[in-house]
């Protein structure tokens, strides 16, 4: 008997979401998104730690839409 492998590790919940990984010097970010097909876009950016970067980082999350982070 052949079992059916699953490839599918993550059901998407959030359609737009970002990951971030916090360090002492700087954040690294992970935006998740949903294209036009249905299919998984990535972009990852570093952003440095002080007010102005996070702004800056604030300010690309919402260009982007996204309303869900993790840490």
């Amino acid at each position: 008997m052949t079992k059916k492998l699953d490839t599918t590790f993550i059901q998407i919940v959030h359609p737009v979401c970002c990951g971030l990984d916090v360090h002492k010097k700087k954040i690294s970010a992970c935006l998740n998104t949903i294209d036009e097909h249905g299919k998984e876009q990535y972009e990852i950016k570093e952003f440095g730690t002080f007010t102005n970067d996070l702004l800056t980082m604030k300010k690309w999350l919402t260009d982007n839409s996204c309303p869900i982070l993790a840490m």
